[in-house]
């Protein structure tokens, strides 16, 4: 009974995890923070009424969670070291062990299986995408912008409602603003996909790859549509190198991708006729967006004052090289931090928290290179875009990214019991 009622926590925590913005009580209290503590609260029952704790929950730690506990005392050093950022380190640890090395523990004791994890992200990103989508079309053409209702705290919390982008209106989902949530939806769609790849439910794939591609357009974040596209070409790339294989569609596929290439194509050709001036200025302006972001134009507010930050972390963390100059240090100098995760470990933690944070991810990618390549391909896109889009954002605090990570070391687990099982 309390298994089922912790498996169904766990998959409304899964669900609302991209909501960052979505009805959080203050700052730090977000939707996604108030359903993990209570997936806690009801297994923390479990195991009292239970009047034993297995050892297996206390002491068992695998290589991964082993890093994270050395770069967790290597930021604990900087804390110290410099006399400040204990809130920061807060943080850090709460993503750290909650997000990943206690719920993990939570799974492999209740035996959740990774398919269950897999569905909640694609009901996640069908609930997240028809948000956009729907916000996008009722705020362009309507001019009814739903999103003031659901963010009511303070400030803290969303920097924008909406923000305009030439020629149409860009939204920011259930997180704070546009490039956060496409860094969010660049992880669950994937994993969602993957999810009607196995079930084999072919409609389900086409339909969610379809509210994907549009919710990057309604967004219209260049970390996060370049991020998508870049993953998207590595994996593509180097999957027909290794495999070697011809591409094969099945007649079933191949019907609905005709259908749906057909309705994309008579709808964008009508719109570029209708509204011909109006789409050409739209796509000069875009391109030239992205452009300026790409290479930090200073015609660019945003790409200018990343440029500048980025200078400053770097000068920064020549002041003190090693445990850095504390956590938080960038956010107390120019209020926005350093807008790079990278140079915000390396700036305010130091060079040694820095390299263990690259060893961790380092650490999964070999352990997401060893699945099978069914499930690696579609892994790979959340893991190659959250590697990018850090570069360009200054946290990682986001639920659906440790999440991701989680998975994949669930679903190598179960691949090498499975592997050594066959031997």
């Amino acid at each position: 009974m309390i298994k089922s009622v912790i498996k169904k926590a766990l998959g409304l925590f899964i669900i609302f995890s991209p909501f960052t913005s979505y009805f959080a009580i203050s700052s730090w209290l977000r939707l996604p923070v108030l359903l993990l503590l209570g997936v806690f609260i009801i297994f923390s029952i479990k195991i009292l009424y239970r009047k034993k704790i297995p050892k297996r929950l206390i002491f068992s730690l695998d290589s991964s969670d082993i890093i994270l506990l050395f770069l967790f005392i290597s930021i604990t050093a900087s804390v110290i070291i410099n006399g400040k950022g204990l809130n920061h380190l807060l943080a850090y640890g709460f993503s750290f062990f909650m997000y990943f090395v206690f719920l993990k523990k939570i799974i492999d004791f209740e035996k959740i299986p990774y398919l269950f994890i897999l569905r909640m992200f694609a009901i996640s990103a069908f609930i997240c995408g028809v948000i956009i989508i729907l916000d996008w079309t009722l705020i362009n053409f309507f001019s009814i912008g739903f999103r003031k209702y659901f963010v009511t705290v303070d400030h803290r919390i969303s920097n924008m409602l909406y923000f305009t982008k030439g020629y149409f209106i860009t939204v920011g989902g259930v997180a704070e603003e546009p490039g956060s949530m496409a860094i969010l939806i660049n992880i669950i769609f994937p994993l969602g996909l993957l999810y009607t790849k196995l079930k084999a439910r072919y409609g389900t794939f086409l339909l969610l790859l379809t509210i994907y591609i549009l919710s990057l357009f309604c967004l219209f974040s260049v970390a996060g549509i370049v991020g998508a596209f870049i993953s998207s070409a590595i994996v593509i790339f180097f999957h027909f190198i290794n495999t070697k294989q011809t591409v094969r569609i099945k007649a079933r596929n191949l019907f609905y991708l005709l259908i749906i290439s057909t309705i994309l194509l008579l709808t964008s050709t009508y719109v570029f006729i209708r509204y011909f001036d109006t789409v050409k200025n739209t796509l000069a302006g875009q391109i030239k967006d992205i452009s300026n972001k790409v290479f930090l134009s200073d015609e660019d507010m945003s790409a200018d004052l990343r440029h500048s930050t980025w200078n400053s972390a770097i000068s920064n963390w020549q002041e003190h090289p090693i445990w850095g100059n504390g956590p938080g240090d960038g956010i107390n100098r120019y209020g926005s931090g350093y807008h790079s995760v990278y140079l915000t470990l390396l700036a305010d933690t130091g060079i040694i928290s820095f390299i263990f944070f690259l060893f961790f991810l380092f650490f999964l990618f070999l352990k997401l290179n060893s699945i099978p390549v069914l499930y690696r391909n579609y892994l790979f896109i959340g893991y190659f875009s959250s590697i990018i889009h850090f570069a360009v954002i200054g946290d990682f605090y986001h639920a659906p990214f440790w999440l991701l990570l989680l998975t994949i070391n669930l679903i190598y687990k179960n691949e090498n019991i499975h592997s050594h099982a066959s031997v």
